[in-house]
Parts: C-alpha cells; structure tokens; sequence
C-alpha cells in the first residue's frame, strides 16, 4: 500500500500457489479481507476504485550463467534481462541492469588502462557481472523458496543455510509490520541501498527480537 498525491494510495496484492487476487472489485476486497494482517483492509474498505484492476502472472526468476562457458565469442558481452530476469513484484530489474552497467564501464576502464586489445575482456566481464547479481538473484529466489514444497522446479526441503536465512527473514518481516525502524532497513536492503549487515546492527538486532 503506497500512498501517493492528491489523497491516492496504490494498492497490490500478491498470491502464491493459485491462491491469486481477483481482478474484480468484489473479488479483490474479498482477498484484501481474507488477509491475516487486516489493516489494509480496514484502511481501504470505503476508499474509491480510480483505475480498474490489473492482473499479471508472468512470475518466473531467470538466471543464465554465461560466465560459466568454456568458450565465448570475443568482443560480445550479455548483460540486463538477457542475464537476469526477476519475478517484477520484486522491482529490482532495473537496478541491477544499472549496477551491471556500472561493472561494465568500472571494468572496461580498468582493462583499458593498461591493454587497449580487449581479447579476454568479454568472459572476465561476465564473471564480474555475476558478483554483481548474486545478492539480488538470492534475494528473490530466497523469497520464493518459502513455497519451495508447493513450486515445480524447487528442492523440497532448503539447506541448513538456506532455512536458517529463510527463518531470520521471517523475523525481520513480522518485526517490519510493527516497527517502522526496521521496515525502514528491509526496504532499503530490497530496493538495494542496503546490504543485509544493516540487520545485524545492535539497535536494529534488538527491535527484531523484541518484535518475534
């Protein structure tokens, strides 16, 4: 729910596992009121539909990992979606086409300063790039393993590791509804002008606790 000038907010709502919003108006009130955490209904109930609803399903994260070939042309590089394409409700696209640009020009100087003959540069590149993506690709698809019993292509049961990020960020997000100071971090480390240190802060530790 984001609020926006002249009086409107912006609503989304999202569902996994066929369990989806409707695109009516009755349909999505209906959804909106099923929600565990009632406040947004509360807040929308006797608010006015400006715009119809709009629906979308293309929910797939993809991944190419082209730095890991043993041969690649010279002089051709891959970078943005033709890499890494996100799930949209994550809106990180964008920025991390960004950050891989910014690697691209950081690397080019960098080769260019000492050998103007650009032959290896390509697959050095796509290695540097893939460092710049691996945060944000285990941001998302880390999200997605929450239903990892219910998606096709997903390990029934995570790691160690995996379950134990999984269980911190659970805290992290019961304790965002309630404390502003820490939805402030999680949305600063989704919109990736944070790193997930910023959790591990004393002061930002203890409101998580507190809150779980």
């Amino acid at each position: 729910l984001l609020p926006l000038e002249g009086n409107r907010v912006h609503v989304a709502l999202i569902g996994m596992c066929k369990d989806y919003p409707p695109t009516d108006e009755v349909g999505f009130t209906d959804f909106l009121k099923g929600l565990s955490e009632t406040r947004m209904y509360d807040l929308l109930k006797d608010a006015k539909p400006l715009s119809p609803i709009s629906g979308y399903r293309q929910a797939q994260n993809i991944r190419y990992h082209y730095e890991r070939l043993t041969r690649w042309p010279e002089n051709f590089v891959v970078s943005g979606d033709a890499v890494l394409a996100f799930n949209p409700v994550y809106g990180q696209g964008m920025t991390v086409a960004v950050l891989s640009a910014l690697k691209l020009d950081e690397c080019l100087q960098a080769h260019l300063a000492h050998d103007t003959n650009l032959t290896g540069f390509a697959k050095n590149f796509l290695k540097e790039q893939g460092a710049v993506q691996a945060f944000s690709w285990q941001l998302a698809t880390g999200e997605d393993m929450r239903w990892a019993s219910e998606i096709e292509g997903f390990p029934a049961k995570p790691g160690m590791m995996e379950a134990f990020r999984l269980g911190f960020l659970r805290k992290v997000m019961i304790a965002s509804t309630t404390d502003a100071v820490v939805a402030e971090a999680l949305y600063r480390v989704m919109n990736m002008v944070a790193t997930p240190s910023v959790f591990f802060r004393p002061t930002i530790m203890a409101r998580i606790v507190r809150a779980s």
